[in-house]
């Protein structure tokens, strides 16, 4: 097992993300089914509407992603996490001892998690693929111990 799992956030390639495609998606269809009632059942106006609202939407988030220039660099080592995340205007770096978790979750279909301190402070965490999520999550049930209530 390694001592140390690392990874950035988001990677260049990816330009959605898994919560945001099923989000984008039943807006798109809840736009297509309104628009196909609205329109007497006819096809082209909701396949325009839903095609524009597409557009503007992949449109609107690469200026934000481009302004916005968000990404998060996370490293767990033996001991603590270490979050790093930057913007365009805004950096921060974390460290939480391990022994400070009280409580972790992983999400591997939506690809996000928290852990959650004794303080009460909850630090979000991001993945790229599934691979990230569970290896995060192998590492800390090796390393972390969450007392029992």
């Amino acid at each position: 097992m390694k001592n140390k799992v690392s990874w950035k956030f988001p990677t260049p390639k990816a330009f959605f993300h898994r919560i945001e495609v099923a989000f984008l998606a039943v807006v798109a269809v809840i736009i297509f089914v309104g628009s196909f009632f609205y329109f007497d059942q006819h096809w082209a106006p909701p396949i325009f509407l839903t095609a524009i609202f597409l557009l503007l939407y992949i449109l609107s988030a690469a200026i934000i992603k481009e302004v916005h220039k968000a990404e998060a660099h996370f490293t767990a080592h033996k001991t603590h996490l270490e979050i790093a995340k930057k913007t365009r205007f805004h950096r921060s770096h974390v460290k939480v001892p391990f022994k400070h978790i009280v409580h972790h979750k992983v999400d591997k279909v939506f690809l996000g998690g928290y852990v959650q301190t004794h303080q009460g402070k909850r630090h979000q965490l991001y993945f790229n693929n599934k691979k990230e999520a569970v290896d995060l999550e192998k590492h800390l049930h090796k390393h972390v111990k969450v007392k029992k209530h």
